[in-house]
């Protein structure tokens, strides 16, 4: 049968510094896929390159360029003293980084209530990328996700030039062909 999904927000949030959350060492490991077209920023990963290093499987070859599809587990973190709404992201049983805090305290809310309807842990795809070498040494591995911010209950962002592109639209319209 497996493990089976656990109900009410306090099975699936995280103690701030206490390592991997227990559910996950119980093997809880099932968690709805939520995936969409707009990138949600991970923050963090420049303290957890070997974990990132380590999923990719390893430094063999430090000169390619990396990129790895994932899924990445958002855990609500409990008593985080640098920021109440923080939000750990999880691969593979190993926190890789946060979602940055105005994300964090943006998305929070509607993470807590899908985890809430489902009784499991939300997981995003993306990817982690990055490596190579450069001027400087070795390059660093990011993670990217990808989300659709609909199911955490927000509107979609709209790019800074669609009101522009809009604005000009109406403008030809109204002026003709004199413009």
């Amino acid at each position: 049968h497996g493990p089976q999904p656990r109900s009410g927000l306090s099975g699936l949030t995280a103690a701030h510094g206490q390592g991997r959350p227990a559910w996950m060492r119980d093997g809880m490991t099932l968690a709805l896929l939520d995936g969409g077209h707009e990138d949600l920023e991970v923050v963090g990963e420049l303290r957890r390159q070997d974990s990132l290093w380590q999923i990719v499987g390893g430094r063999q070859h430090p000169e390619l360029h990396v990129r790895v599809d994932i899924y990445a587990v958002l855990v609500p973190e409990v008593g985080n003293p640098y920021d109440a709404n923080a939000v750990s992201v999880w691969i593979e049983g190993m926190q890789v980084g946060y979602l940055s805090r105005e994300n964090a305290a943006t998305y929070r809310r509607g993470l807590l209530a899908l985890q809430e309807k489902h009784g499991q842990p939300i997981a995003l795809p993306g990817v982690i990328a990055g490596g190579g070498l450069r001027d400087d040494g070795p390059g660093r591995l990011g993670v990217f996700l990808n989300h659709d911010p609909e199911d955490f209950g927000l509107q979609r962002s709209v790019p800074d030039w669609a009101g522009t592109v809009q604005a000009d639209a109406r403008l030809r319209a109204a002026l003709g062909d004199e413009l």
